[in-house]
């Protein structure tokens, strides 16, 4: 992702308040475009709505304690905002449906058709995985083994203890386990018939 650069004026300085944004901003960005991007956003709309999620923070960043969970507060207006752009965007397409247009882009996986498509697959089947979780299973599988986020972390985050986050990743894993079991089952059924 690129990263987008204020200009500083060099005499003054940045404003500690801006210094402070572009400190958590290197700090964090990889992360909430991570997150935004696992929620469904297109990479062509991830960028924008990343920075939505900072103009939040910097709306909110004189009120907020940083040294208290900043990247769970991130998590949070994250969801928030990707939840509102996806309602934006249901009802664009609503609107769009009536007045359809033709002559859409080219698929952006021609340049590398077999890259494109086995990166598709996996991310069709973790997504397919994901959605077979409850939503508490699910946030703490993303968290701690896509994210790589600390399971101390993770239950701070979800407001739960450690143990119960160990034993909601344990059944995950386990689940996950048995669906890429069943899907090389699969895969060697096709190979072979």
């Amino acid at each position: 992702m690129a990263v987008h650069r204020h200009h500083v004026d060099a005499a003054n300085g940045p404003a500690p308040h801006e210094a402070q944004l572009a400190r958590l901003y290197d700090q964090h960005v990889d992360f909430v475009w991570r997150l935004v991007c696992r929620r469904g956003i297109p990479e062509p709309a991830a960028e924008d709505v990343v920075h939505e999620v900072f103009l939040v923070l910097h709306r909110r960043l004189p009120q907020l304690d940083t040294r208290a969970n900043i990247r769970g507060w991130l998590y949070r207006a994250t969801l928030n905002v990707v939840r509102h752009q996806q309602r934006s965007h249901m009802r664009r397409e609503r609107a769009y449906a009536r007045y359809p247009v033709s002559g859409a882009a080219p698929d952006p996986g021609f340049l590398d058709p077999e890259g494109h498509v086995a990166r598709r697959q996996a991310r069709a089947f973790v997504e397919r995985f994901l959605a077979t979780l409850d939503p508490d299973k699910r946030r703490v599988f993303v968290l701690i083994d896509i994210e790589g986020i600390p399971p101390a972390d993770v239950a701070s985050l979800t407001g739960t203890s450690v143990n119960t986050v160990y034993s909601r990743l344990r059944a995950a894993r386990q689940r996950f386990e048995s669906c890429v079991a069943r899907q090389h089952r699969r895969e060697g059924k096709r190979h072979h018939a």
